[in-house]
């Protein structure tokens, strides 16, 4: 047991010092962009770039943002592709890009221009936490945000750049999330603001009622009103929502409940009911 143990660290410090020699290779080779370097987390399981500019990072954030939006026909090879023709550099660009330039391209075309404007032209709402996870800040996510958002009654951009990392210390947010957060926010602060004039952030709602109160929704599909407006209307009146149909979901909301979708699949599965987005709205407003 002794010898296993001793192994299993030995294994480690093999692992780690391979990890730290690569980070130095990397690094005297010129890989990195501007003034960045390569950075092993304290459990040496990630490698990361501590270089905002740094390409693969920007690819990292183009592609959330772009999964966060739900932006089709825009895989990672397309925005590198973008990137290395000097299309775009940051994520405000896939909004002030003139993509009849890809026209000439290989492997694009003019109906190529028609589809990546008319995709990207159509996300441009989104609420508070969703708009700020788009841009991948150092891993952490919407649920996490939203965390802040409600503790601490954030309304804007502004609201979390004149926060210190100790004004967003909340439950389920310690210091060192919050000390990594105000520093990935503060990097990308400039595209935040420049992608906000394109993309309209939805305010968290004042709480109108509790209504809802101890119902869970699911948003899906077809809607009369934009995803994020329906749920900010669910979380206003008492409700919570789901990003997934669950045993603990009380109503799908979807226009498509014939559309075969996963989501509407296990709904009728579990017995869980589907409003249509009206029914919805009548529930709100009753």
């Amino acid at each position: 047991f002794t010898n296993g143990i001793t192994g299993l660290e030995e294994l480690e410090d093999n692992i780690t010092t391979s990890l730290q020699s690569l980070i130095a290779h990397t690094s005297s080779i010129g890989y990195l962009v501007g003034n960045g370097e390569l950075d092993l987390n304290d459990n040496h399981t990630k490698i990361s770039c501590t270089n905002e500019a740094c390409k693969s990072k920007l690819i990292g954030r183009l592609k959330k943002w772009v999964e966060t939006m739900k932006i089709m026909e825009l895989a990672p090879v397309t925005l590198e592709k973008f990137i290395d023709g000097g299309l775009i550099s940051s994520v405000a660009d896939l909004y002030k890009a003139d993509f009849s330039v890809i026209a000439d391209w290989a492997g694009f075309g003019e109906r190529s221009v028609e589809i990546y404007t008319k995709n990207i032209k159509k996300a441009n709402t989104a609420t508070l936490a969703q708009f700020i996870a788009g841009f991948n800040i150092n891993d952490i996510g919407e649920k996490v945000i939203q965390k802040m958002i409600d503790a601490k009654g954030l309304r804007t951009l502004d609201d979390f750049a004149n926060s210190s990392y100790q004004d967003l210390i909340c439950e389920g947010v310690g210091e060192i999330t919050a000390r990594k957060f105000i520093e990935g926010f503060s990097a990308v602060y400039q595209d935040l603001l420049e992608t906000s004039k394109y993309v309209e952030i939805q305010l968290p709602p004042e709480k109108d009622s509790n209504k809802l109160a101890g119902m869970v929704f699911c948003f899906t599909g077809k809607a009369c009103l934009p995803r994020p407006q329906l749920q900010a209307m669910a979380e206003a009146n008492g409700g919570k929502c789901a990003s997934s149909v669950s045993k603990n979901t009380t109503y799908l909301v979807t226009d498509d409940e014939l559309s075969g979708s996963s989501k509407a699949k296990k709904a009728m599965e579990l017995g869980t009911k589907i409003l249509r987005s009206e029914e919805f709205l009548a529930m709100v407003n009753s």
